[in-house]
């Protein structure tokens, strides 16, 4: 990302739970942003977020999650998600949560905590607000 513009892009996914703290607010706040179509999103990339959400519930409603074919689907909707995040900050990238690490209490996990900077948003919802 050079001047807001992408330039020479290789994008590097990384672990949620290690990225720093200023890196996962940045990630945050993109989406944030991008659902509300405020800050670094346009409405219309708000419009196009919400259809990709719909475009979700649509192929989970349909059996997605249970079809041989949601591992290639699943990629390319996470990088269509990508790609619009990408468009509020070049710099970001969807990290990844390394759930093996824990698998013997998910919900137990930092990825959880109710801080700004994590999703639980200060809520303790265990979601992003």
């Amino acid at each position: 990302c050079r001047f807001g513009q992408v330039v020479d892009c290789c994008r590097r996914r990384k672990s949620i739970l290690h990225m720093p703290y200023w890196e996962r607010l940045r990630y945050i706040n993109a989406v944030k942003d991008l659902r509300s179509g405020t800050g670094g999103a346009t409405p219309a990339l708000q419009t196009q977020y919400l259809a990709l959400v719909d475009d979700h519930g649509a192929s989970f409603s349909s059996g997605i999650h249970a079809a041989g074919e949601l591992l290639p689907w699943h990629r390319a909707y996470i990088k269509q998600y990508e790609d619009l995040l990408r468009q509020v900050d070049c710099r970001i990238t969807v990290p990844y949560w390394p759930w093996s690490l824990d698998h013997a209490d998910p919900w137990g996990s930092n990825l959880w905590n109710p801080s700004t900077s994590w999703f639980g948003g200060g809520t303790g919802s265990m979601c992003v607000p």
